[in-house]
Parts: structure tokens; sequence; C-alpha cells
């Protein structure tokens, strides 16, 4: 059973309006649940090499990688992303033993992930991350490829289609309109990723081109979630073909 717990985090500076309210709305979509905030005071970075590393170069983007993992296999409950949007409560997956969802057709969303505690996946993916053969593929990556390739490597069955799949008893991944990305489909439309870049500083909606995905995002929603995502696979097979390149996906 996972605990019916949220955690997020944000280092490095003040928390924004805007997340605040985000996180407001959680808690009015999520009732009787408990909320636990992660930051500088609160959590070792020293723990971890890599959050180390990150954080010692103000990297802040990535210091939530290991966080995520670390915090769901002590406490266990849903890690959320401070850009995830809650539409309804999650209580219907409390029975699973790991959900995750799919970001792209090929790729796993890390920004929503639930888990019981002391959960045997999660402390395999902190271990890939402890291993130092995996620095090069960490330290230039989100870690969207990574548990795709941990998944990939480890579970037989487990199949880059974009399909909601059970990888192991009572573990499942969903369709990306589960968490990511809007549908039609009445069964899913739990959460969706606002993709707000702020690790990357905002760039991903910068200038033009940015002003443009906001209105498409806005009046077409949906459309948008299907370019986004022949847009995400392709980029994932560049990212898979160049690493296997450099020895990393063995």
């Amino acid at each position: 059973m996972i605990p019916k717990i949220i955690h997020y985090a944000w280092f490095g500076n003040p928390m924004p309006n805007d997340v605040k309210e985000r996180i407001e709305e959680w808690e009015k979509n999520l009732p009787g649940w408990e909320f636990i905030f992660w930051n500088e005071n609160n959590f070792d970075f020293t723990n971890f090499s890599f959050t180390k590393k990150k954080v010692e170069n103000h990297e802040w983007g990535y210091a939530a990688d290991e966080l995520r993992f670390d915090v769901l296999n002590k406490f266990g409950g849903f890690y959320l992303d401070t850009d995830m949007i809650i539409k309804r409560d999650l209580a219907p997956f409390l029975n699973r033993k790991l959900v995750m969802g799919f970001m792209y057709d090929n790729s796993i969303l890390t920004s929503l992930i639930g888990s019981e505690p002391n959960n045997e996946i999660i402390q395999k993916i902190l271990d890939l991350y402890a291993d130092s053969n995996y620095d090069n593929l960490k330290m230039n990556l989100t870690n969207n490829p990574i548990v795709t390739y941990f998944l990939l490597k480890n579970f037989d069955n487990f199949r880059l289609n974009g399909k909601t799949q059970n990888i192991a008893p009572k573990c499942m991944v969903y369709s990306r309109d589960y968490f990511c990305y809007p549908s039609k489909n009445k069964n899913a439309n739990y959460a969706e990723h606002l993709f707000t870049n702020s690790w990357n500083h905002g760039r991903a909606y910068s200038g033009i081109k940015g002003e443009v995905k906001k209105v498409i995002r806005n009046v077409a929603p949906i459309t948008y979630g299907n370019i986004a995502n022949k847009r995400g696979v392709r980029y994932t097979n560049e990212l898979v073909l160049k690493y296997k390149n450099m020895g990393c996906f063995k």
C-alpha cells in the first residue's frame, strides 16, 4: 500500500507565488493527505555524490533527482515536481506498490512517482545513481532516460509503447494521459505536467517560439500533447543512440 503522503521540494531561491498557488491547489484536490516539503534545511545533500556535486554547482534542477527516490524509499507516498497540476484525488492508486507513467511513448515521467516504503525497485534506482559506471550518463541528462533505461534493463515485459502496463505485481506504468498530457480518456487525467522548465530557467517557454507553444497548449491541449509526444519520442531516441555509442547502455 502507498501511504497518503505528498513529497515536494524547492531549493536555491524563494519559492515563486505561482508555485505556492499550485501547491495550495494540490491540498484542495487531495483532502486528508500529508504534505512534506523538502529543502536545504531538512535534507542532507551530502548523502549522495551526484546530488552533492549538483548542489555545489548550484544546478538546482538536478538537486531533487535522488531526493525523490530517497524519500519515497524511506516514507512512501507520491513525489511531485512543483510544475505538476493535480486534477483528481490520487487515492485510487494507493493499493499499488509502485505507480509511474509515461512522459512520451518511449520515456518515463519522473515528476510524479508513487511508491510504498522500502520498495525494491526504488532502491535499485538509487543504487543505479550510486554506481560510478553511470557518471557520464547522469551528469548531462535529466533522470527520465535513466529511469527508462533501468526499467528496460530489469523488466523483460516492459515495452516502450506508451501503453498502461503491469511490470511487476502491483507495479504499474500508466499511459501519458494519466499524469502528463490531457486526453478524452475518462479513466485518465489525474494530473498534468506543465513542463515549466524551471531547472533550465524556463527556456522551453522563452522567446516568440515559447509564446506560440503557450498559446497552442491553452487552445488545443490534446493536440499540443500529441505534437510534444512526437518531438519527445524523436529526442529520446537520439539520446538513447548517443549513450549507447558511449557504452552507457549495455
